[in-house]
């Protein structure tokens, strides 16, 4: 599994052992977010405080994915 078990990598190697390419129907959804507003958080992260805490993790996205 992992990584490799999706896209290009499983195209090519469909096509070299000449075997067929599944096609699935998945349903993804997409979180786009403009770059000013991930400069301005990172920004806004550099500038704080009080650096007595800092998460490991923050979410600077939109929260609006986007399905197609």
């Amino acid at each position: 599994m992992g990584p490799t078990r999706y896209g290009l990598f499983q195209i090519c190697k469909s096509n070299i052992g000449q075997k067929p390419i599944t096609l699935w129907r998945a349903k993804s959804s997409r979180d786009f977010t403009f770059i000013s507003d991930v400069v301005a958080g990172v920004l806004s992260l550099l500038d704080r405080k009080t650096r007595s805490f800092v998460p490991d993790a923050v979410n600077i996205g939109s929260e609006s994915p986007n399905q197609f």
